[in-house]
């Protein structure tokens, strides 16, 4: 999506206008994928299994789209890089179930 704003004297945005944009297929670094949502009762995040890839889904998003064990779901995913486990990753950046 594509996001044009302004902010206001206190740091506030408006957004102006958005426009959907379509992701190249062929970037390294982002991808759709569908796949299967592998959550646990006791943790509050969850995984994307999809295929060989498996994709950290963070709380937040866990909670946005109310996901469960089992749930098959289409999801943004990036590669981005873990400070604490010092390794690169694929995140879920949104998921459509």
């Amino acid at each position: 999506m594509k996001i044009h704003y302004i902010a206001d004297n206190e740091g506030r945005m408006k957004v102006l206008s958005s426009t959907s944009v379509h992701l190249p297929s062929d970037l390294d670094y982002a991808k759709y994928v569908e796949g299967k949502i592998e959550k646990r009762d006791d943790k509050e995040f969850a995984f994307l299994k999809s295929g060989s890839v498996d994709c950290f889904v963070s709380p937040n998003i866990v909670r946005k789209y109310d996901l469960k064990d089992g749930d098959k779901v289409k999801s943004l995913i990036v590669y981005d890089y873990d400070k604490k486990k010092e390794a690169w990753n694929w995140v879920c950046v949104n998921i459509k179930k």
